[in-house]
């Protein structure tokens, strides 16, 4: 005892095996050798021990808390808990089990018992870190984003040099895009004090690029990007919606997809044992973190509303926070139910989903922020299945079908899971949206006169190759000015030195603020041609623009996010409006700019084609997917 106080454990361990030579069945050296292995993270022989121990006096409440710890680290959460009720029930005052059964709570995915339990551990002891730290971290599952914040601070206030709650606090001022350079400071700090912690080195690449494309730092993030193949190669994990902005290599998507779903999400007992539920109508579950004002929920609204009930029981389980938005209370209106499960643990809201019975769940996220890839792998249904959130392979075996279209995903060797491919066009449009009445050009920041190219996708999908392709495009066309979505202070700076430097006038570029969705469309109409990024092109943005009747020039590269605006224009027939290479897609733009009539007749027939092609014709893609989904259900059963 005295050698593993001093922390010569080696030297502990062999006296310890010793005495147990001489006596298996002598509770202290049972029990001592048992947190021992426990300190050198050896969950399995300590659990072993530490059983023997218990077996021996099995109301020794120390013994119990440190068994419960050696259960949580071999995973066994439920069994965790009752030995850290034991302990509790013989010493209430005990810290280690009140911390451990807070640790347990949150495995099991229980969070408001787990912050009930990390509140009680800083009650007892204001001086203890860890408690702050835990709390923290649960408090920022039910979205309480300042007491979370105030808590990671007491912890570091406590211990700075705690990198567990560094790289919570960093995780949490990205996340919520608090404050960049605060969370960079912090996961760097974290990274020098413990470099081997999990996702540490993934949490500061994602920052890295999150705040390169922020700041529309178009060299950083070139130089970003160029590092992305080697890492992938050496098995790291790149965030694979920051891969998307940066490579149309779907191989190398697939190979990232992968890696991490390795890493992060390794196999679980499925909660689905195979039996067959036997229901009259298909109980269809969709799952996501982004019901509310979000791209997602503004594309299905109106899917939702006219699925055909006689075939299907239509159920929401939303894993994110109610923002009080229209988007959302239409969503909760227009499901036959709605889940909201925001703040529970993965294990919880699997259960719930295996509880309802759901047949076919058809996750909306992917490898997007706040994932339900955790809750997916526990296989709650019987067909897990991945559409619109996320443009590309999940990578993830418990996925067994992605819906895509011949355009986005014309290679099946490119996708972990088996394609079901839509008719026409993978994106499905809401054309109950209204447009207002469109400003005038004044109102709108843009001159009077002069042609006007618009690009309203999001600041982080501009790259430097496509910026400088706009700025040969205004080049080209004199007096005319680009109109992109206002960006943060730093990204305009930015971007106005940088067309300085291509030799074009700052005062060229207009940015437009947010606004209302309605007086957002409604401003199209002031734009003479929308240009689209790439390799990450346009999705509900370009479905914006042609919804508002305004033309969209695409490149279609190699990979499902660089196609999708391609596939919205081949739905809707304007297909000749889709090139191949970047001096295709410049020629195109400067060609329709130049030539007035050519451009009109386009817009013509947009304006024709809305009505009759299959983009926006929302009942008939409601069938399309509806019949994509029994035939999903029916191979997955059949198998």
């Amino acid at each position: 005892m005295a050698l593993h106080r001093q922390g010569r454990l080696a030297e502990a361990e062999a006296r310890y095996r010793q005495i147990l030579a001489l006596d298996p069945r002598l509770f202290p050296a049972l029990s001592l050798l048992g947190s021992l292995r426990l300190q050198l993270g050896d969950s399995r022989e300590a659990a072993d021990l530490l059983a023997r121990a218990l077996a021996v006096a099995p109301d020794n409440a120390d013994a119990l808390a440190h068994y419960g710890m050696a259960l949580i680290g071999l995973g066994r959460f439920q069994d965790a808990a009752s030995s850290f009720d034991q302990a509790l029930a013989l010493k209430p005052s005990l810290l280690l089990a009140l911390t451990g059964r807070a640790a347990a709570m949150r495995g099991l995915g229980r969070t408001a018992d787990s912050l009930a339990d990390f509140d009680a551990v800083v009650a007892a002891d204001p001086a203890n870190p860890d408690g702050w730290n835990g709390r923290g971290v649960q408090l920022r599952k039910l979205g309480r984003i300042e007491e979370a914040l105030e808590s990671f601070n007491r912890a570091l206030r406590l211990w700075p040099d705690f990198a567990e709650a560094l790289q919570d606090r960093g995780a949490l001022l990205w996340d919520e895009k608090r404050d960049f350079p605060a969370a960079l400071a912090d996961l760097e700090r974290a990274m020098a004090i413990d470099p081997a912690r999990p996702a540490l080195s993934e949490n500061l690449l994602h920052l890295k690029m999150m705040m390169a494309h922020d700041a529309c730092d178009l060299d950083q993030v070139q130089a970003l990007a160029n590092q992305l193949p080697d890492l992938i190669a050496r098995g790291e994990i790149v965030p694979p919606m920051m891969q998307l902005l940066c490579s149309d290599d779907p191989k190398l998507q697939r190979r990232n997809a992968e890696n991490l779903i390795a890493k992060r999400f390794p196999p679980l007992p499925p909660l689905w044992s195979g039996e067959r539920h036997g229901k009259s109508r298909i109980r269809l579950a969709y799952l996501s973190s982004d019901f509310k004002n979000h791209a997602v929920a503004g594309q299905i609204g109106e899917l939702i509303e006219r699925h055909d009930r006689n075939r299907f029981e239509v159920i929401a389980i939303s894993t994110g926070a109610d923002d009080g938005s229209l988007q959302r209370q239409r969503l909760k209106n227009a499901f036959d139910s709605f889940h909201d499960l925001h703040g529970q643990g993965a294990p919880v809201i699997a259960q719930r989903i295996r509880d309802l019975q759901v047949d076919l769940l058809v996750d909306l996220n992917g490898h997007t922020e706040h994932d339900n890839l955790d809750v997916l792998r526990r296989r709650p249904a019987p067909v897990q299945v991945s559409w619109l959130g996320y443009a590309g392979t999940t990578g993830a075996p418990f996925i067994d079908a992605l819906i895509a279209d011949r355009v986005v995903a014309p290679d099946a060797e490119n996708f972990s899971e088996r394609l079901y491919l839509l008719p026409d066009s993978v994106l499905c449009a809401d054309t109950s949206r209204k447009l207002g009445q469109a400003p005038s050009r004044v109102t709108a920041g843009l001159p009077t006169r002069g042609f006007v190219f618009c690009a309203f996708n999001r600041g982080w999908k501009i790259t430097a190759p496509v910026f400088q392709s706009w700025m040969r495009i205004l080049a080209s066309v004199p007096n005319s000015v680009l109109w992109l979505k206002q960006p943060s202070p730093q990204a305009m700076n930015n971007l106005s030195i940088r067309a300085s430097a291509l030799g074009i006038d700052p005062a060229r570029l207009v940015f437009a603020p947010s606004l209302a969705l309605e007086d957002h469309l409604a401003r199209h109409a002031l734009a003479d041609l929308f240009l689209d990024t790439f390799p990450y092109t346009g999705h509900a943005t370009a479905c914006d623009a042609l919804w508002a009747g305004l033309p969209l020039v695409t490149r279609k590269g190699k990979g499902y996010a660089a196609r999708v605006s391609a596939s919205l224009l081949e739905a809707v027939g304007l297909a000749e409006l889709v090139t191949e290479t970047q001096e295709q897609y410049e020629e195109l733009a400067i060609a329709l700019a130049r030539d007035p009539s050519r451009l009109a007749d386009v817009r013509d027939r947009l304006a024709q084609n809305r009505a009759t092609m299959p983009l926006f014709d929302t009942a008939r893609f409601a069938r399309d997917i509806e019949d994509l989904y029994a035939r999903i259900l029916a191979d997955r059963l059949n198998e």
